[in-house]
């Protein structure tokens, strides 16, 4: 007697499709050895305790995970990342870029074939859209749960979609995915109460263009930090001489990066994110003038804010 053949559910399908790509997130932070309670004279070894966890997703072959920055912004020495993927295999991570104004970090795995998620337009998503949420909370095998979108970002006082699909405790990091299975969104927070499911997603476009050039904004950023340092020194450099090296190094970084991967990128979609307007912003706002900003407008055609919104 032959079984009846049962079709599988399209949340199976995604399943199937996605899980390889979903990985779990943890934090581990090293606890110096301290003296044993029970014997002053002896000390007990250091250890490592977890101390944050949550969830990613492949955007590379070569092991560039997307998750929140929340879950790894502690970045100190006496911490290490784990990754495990959803064969249990676990990955020793280490933090690439962590985005000043959004939820939003890049973690690197060592690898060259891994399996990323196709990236789709966050753009195109619509009020009642059918979407997945998927995430690895604590490791166990992955959540996976449908829902619609219940409304979109309006760009002023909200950022993130918000959705009624279940987005479970260690999922924020996780992805939001359209019909195709193509990544629209970052999970960034759970259920906000018991009474309904309520949560929240970066959308995809908002990032892309780090996803695509992850070494662009990691260069920007350590640039942006050797200024800092430099200008809250004992004898701090000047504002005219932090500009010029501002625009110095983006030239540099632009050449050498930008022109390794063989095709045409636009500098002005990067020069317009919100991350290098607040790197700039950071900067000039101590300017009495309103030149540097024209200077930068004028060389990059784009228009900068003194104060760039914040995005959660």
């Amino acid at each position: 007697m032959n079984e009846a053949h049962t079709e599988k559910t399209p949340l199976e399908r995604t399943v199937e499709r996605v899980a390889h790509s979903v990985v779990s997130v943890k934090v581990f932070k090293e606890v110096k050895g301290s003296v044993h309670p029970k014997n002053p004279e002896r000390t007990q070894e250091s250890h490592w305790v977890p101390t944050a966890e949550g969830s990613g997703f492949f955007v590379s072959k070569d092991g560039m995970i997307v998750t929140n920055r929340h879950v790894v912004s502690g970045g100190s020495q006496d911490e290490a990342l784990v990754v495990q993927l959803d064969s249990k295999k676990k990955l020793t991570a280490e933090v690439f870029y962590i985005d000043p104004v959004r939820d939003f970090a890049l973690l690197k795995v060592a690898g060259t074939k891994h399996e990323p998620l196709t990236i789709g337009d966050s753009d195109k998503v619509k009020r009642g859209a059918t979407i997945t949420i998927a995430g690895n909370p604590l490791g166990v095998g992955g959540s996976f749960s449908q829902g619609t979108v219940t409304s979109v970002p309006d760009g002023h006082e909200q950022f993130a979609f918000r959705t009624d699909a279940d987005i479970r405790s260690g999922s924020s990091g996780g992805v939001m995915l359209n019909a195709k299975d193509e990544v629209i969104g970052i999970n960034t927070f759970a259920n906000l109460d018991q009474t309904g499911s309520i949560g929240g997603a970066i959308p995809i476009n908002e990032v892309k263009v780090i996803i695509e050039h992850p070494r662009v904004f990691q260069g920007i950023q350590a640039l942006f930090q050797e200024i800092r340092i430099e200008r809250e020194a004992e004898e701090p450099i000047s504002l005219e001489t932090a500009f010029g090296f501002a625009l110095q190094g983006l030239e540099i970084i632009f050449k050498q990066e930008l022109s390794s991967q063989g095709r045409e990128v636009s500098m002005k979609e990067i020069m317009a994110d919100v991350a290098v307007q607040y790197y700039f912003s950071e900067m000039l706002k101590s300017a009495r003038s309103s030149k540097y900003q024209e200077a930068l407008e004028k060389k990059f055609g784009v228009s900068f804010s003194s104060t760039p919104a914040s995005k959660k």
